[in-house]
């Protein structure tokens, strides 16, 4: 069987359904708070974003402001959807140790686990930029490619939840406070886990344990992931961070803050096709692998992965800030 034929095997579809199927390492925040996944056939995404009780927008690009249309109930942004593509070759050597192999189902079977380890590469990385874009989103930012900060929507009324070291405000008021707060924004309760900075979460743990909830069973610790329970809710210890368009790195959460984020359908991952002749015609796959190529001259043969998606959360207002004083 020459090299033509074998790569007929591994059409753009198969290829594909296993980067779709290939297990990757977890992420935390797009695993656990971007499960609506909202596929287009637009390269440009229209969002609806629910005004609330008192949302603002600051837009901090240039490019942001044209893109948006204000209506009396959200905000509507037409967004381009960023492209995420890697290529990734498999040499002439291991290709000419491939075709050595005498059996057709041999070289089938070699030239798949070849392809598999590349294809995870690729779900690897494309699966690490979909995170740090989620982070964003978890704070009322949308970050575009490259980093930068589109827009970032804030709150115009809603003051934040304080916890105070000194104990003179319960934990359970704190956690009434957050609930009130959900129920304004949201009509109804709905479940959520709230993300620590470091301090924030060391005075949480001391305060719960200076009110004997422990000893109460109204606290406990979850040891595989060492998050604290409190009163049914998970607060998690987060620290992450982005660059804003000076190119600084600045803290999504600061150590003392905390953000409360409801476990509901506002956090959604919008994309739309990959911009490559394999994907035309097809329907539109948050992650795309083209078939197998022969590159010129004999190097080898090259697959290229892509990723056109873009995390954003549609109800900013029901994102609850923490304040430790």
């Amino acid at each position: 069987m020459d090299l033509e034929q074998l790569l007929e095997l591994f059409s753009s579809t198969k290829i594909t359904e296993v980067i779709n199927q290939t297990k990757a390492s977890p992420r935390f925040v797009s695993d656990t708070f971007f499960k609506d996944k909202i596929p287009s056939l637009e390269s440009t995404v229209r969002v609806e974003i629910i005004k609330g009780a008192g949302i603002v927008l600051n837009s901090i690009s240039d490019n942001g402001e044209h893109s948006l249309e204000n209506t009396k109930d959200a905000y509507i942004l037409n967004i381009p959807l960023p492209r995420f593509a890697l290529a990734k070759r498999i040499s002439a050597s291991e290709i000419n140790s491939l075709r050595s192999l005498a059996l057709q189902e041999a070289q089938a079977k070699s030239l798949s686990g070849a392809l598999g380890v590349l294809v995870k590469e690729m779900k690897e990385s494309f699966n690490t930029t979909l995170e740090y874009m989620a982070n964003g989103a978890l704070f009322g930012k949308i970050l575009d490619g490259k980093g930068n900060v589109l827009f970032d929507f804030g709150s115009a009324s809603k003051k934040a939840v304080s916890v105070k070291k000194d104990g003179s405000v319960t934990l359970a008021s704190i956690c009434d406070a957050i609930d009130s707060a959900i129920i304004d924004e949201f009509g109804t309760s709905a479940d959520y886990e709230v993300l620590c900075g470091n301090e924030l979460f060391a005075a949480i743990s001391n305060l719960a344990l200076s009110e004997d909830l422990y000893k109460n069973h109204l606290a406990s610790r979850d040891e595989k992931d060492k998050s604290l329970i409190l009163y049914g809710t998970k607060y998690r210890r987060y620290s992450a961070k982005y660059k804003n368009t000076n190119g600084k790195s600045v803290d999504f959460l600061k150590g003392t803050e905390g953000m409360v984020v409801p476990k509901d359908n506002s956090n959604r991952i919008y994309y739309t096709r990959a911009n490559h002749t394999d994907a035309l015609g097809k329907a539109p796959s948050l992650m795309f692998v083209s078939k197998p190529e022969i590159l010129p001259r004999g190097a080898g043969i090259e697959i290229v992965g892509e990723m056109r998606a873009m995390p954003v959360c549609t109800k900013p207002n029901g994102l609850i800030k923490l304040v430790l004083e």
